[in-house]
C-alpha cells in the first residue's frame, strides 16, 4: 500500500530462481522500501505565479494571478488563443497543434486535453483532475514532472484515448491514475498514491 506495505504471504526467491527455505532469507521488514517522493506543491504553484500562469476559478469565474500586483484578476482562456476554452470550472484544450511551455497551474477546476500532436517543455499541474482524451496524439513535456494532479480522486489523472504517446512523468501524489485507453505509451515515471485502474489493452509504461 503506497509502496510501503505488502499484503498476503510472500514467497522469497533465491538468486538462482529457486524458492528460499524458511529462515534462510532476509526478513521482509529489512528489505528496502519503495520511497514515496515528496512533491513540492507550494513550489510548483509559486513558479506558475512567477510566470503569470497560475489560474484559479473563483465563484465559477476564471482568474489569473498577476505577479505585478500579487493578486488575482478575471481572465479569459489562457494563451495561446484558440487552444483553451472555459467550460464551467473546466479548462479544455481542443487544439490539434497545442504547445505549452513553463509552469502552468490551475486551482479549483479540472483540465481536459483533447487535441493531437500536443507538445511542450514544462509542467501542467492542478488540484483538480487531468483528463487526456486524444486519439493518436502526443503529449510531450521535457520536464521531469510533466503532468501533476493533486486531486484525491481515484482518477486524478485519467487517460481515455487510444494510441497516445506521453513524455514526462505522470504524478498523482494524493490520488490515482486511471489508464483505460488502448495502445498508449508513457515514457516517464508513474507516481501515484494508489492505483485506480489499468483496464486498457496494450498500454506501455517505460520508466
Amino acid at each position: 500500500k503506497a509502496g510501503h506495505e505488502i499484503d498476503g504471504d510472500p514467497v522469497f526467491i533465491n538468486p538462482d530462481g529457486t524458492p528460499a527455505l524458511p529462515g534462510t532469507h532476509q526478513e521482509l521488514a529489512n528489505q528496502p522500501r519503495v520511497p514515496i517522493p515528496a512533491i513540492d506543491q507550494a513550489g510548483i504553484q509559486q513558479k506558475a505565479k512567477d510566470e503569470g500562469q497560475y489560474y484559479k476559478f473563483i465563484a465559477g469565474v476564471l482568474n489569473v494571478f498577476n505577479p505585478a500586483t500579487s493578486s488575482f484578476i478575471p481572465s479569459g482562456p489562457p494563451p495561446p488563443a484558440g487552444s483553451w476554452e472555459v467550460a464551467g470550472t473546466t479548462l479544455k484544450v481542443n487544439d490539434d497543434e497545442f504547445n505549452f511551455s513553463g509552469n502552468f497551474y490551475l486551482e479549483g477546476g479540472d483540465i481536459h486535453i483533447n487535441g493531437k500532436n500536443t507538445g511542450g517543455n514544462g509542467t501542467i499541474a492542478t488540484d483538480g483532475q487531468i483528463h487526456f482524451n486524444a486519439n493518436g496524439g502526443a503529449m510531450d513535456s521535457s520536464a521531469t514532472l510533466g503532468f501533476i494532479s493533486f486531486s484525491t480522486s481515484e482518477k486524478a489523472i485519467n487517460i481515455n484515448g487510444n494510441g497516445q504517446t506521453f513524455f514526462g512523468s505522470m504524478v498523482a501524489p494524493l490520488g490515482g491514475i486511471n489508464l483505460s485507453g488502448n495502445t498508449n505509451t508513457i515514457n516517464g515515471g508513474v507516481i501515484q498514491l494508489y492505483t485506480a485502474g489499468f483496464s486498457g489493452c496494450d498500454n506501455v509504461i517505460n520508466h
